[in-house]
């Protein structure tokens, strides 16, 4: 059980669909008990289950740190991927959301370098990271993203980069 906990609670993405899924499995499993009330008894009668359970957290979590490396260890984008790739019909191409999401991490990272403060004014800084998606998908990786394509991208790196510095979104 301690393991299963542990893997949730290393898991950087708990708003992926299948982190999701795996926590209310094991929420069914221990009847909306609080998991840090769940005895021995309890963990011995569904053993069998918590070690499939904890063998998908952990193929979970592993796939995620080789997603995260790929951004030289940036969660934030990570995660990001992850959402855009929700939409295959859109971002089918995974090379090309990679692509995409490196420039754009290149050129904002470095904006926030220059200029930290820039983290503080959320309008300023939509606006140039606005700019900065447009580029990376629509110029350079050619996807057929509309005003609220670019908009949803946005957003999500606006929020991603918000919450990192601990500021109100």
């Amino acid at each position: 059980m301690r393991k299963v906990r542990e893997g949730l609670a290393g898991n950087f993405d708990q708003v992926d669909p299948e982190f999701i899924s795996l926590r209310e499995e094991l929420e069914r499993i221990f009847k909306k008990k609080n998991l840090a009330e769940v005895g021995q008894d309890d963990m011995k009668t569904n053993i069998g289950i918590l070690e499939t359970v904890y063998a998908k957290i952990k193929e979970l979590n592993r796939k995620n740190d080789l997603l995260r490396h790929k951004y030289h260890g940036d969660a934030k984008y990570a995660r990001i991927h992850k959402r855009l790739l929700e939409n295959p019909a859109l971002y089918g191409d995974k090379q090309k959301v990679f692509d995409a999401l490196n420039g754009v991490k290149t050129d904002a990272d470095q904006k926030v370098l220059d200029m930290e403060q820039i983290l503080d004014n959320q309008t300023y800084f939509e606006k140039q990271m606005q700019g900065i998606v447009l580029k990376r998908f629509r110029t350079e990786q050619k996807f057929p993203v509309q005003p609220a394509d670019i908009q949803a991208i946005n957003r999500l790196l606006v929020r991603e980069y918000l919450q990192e510095g601990g500021r109100q979104i």
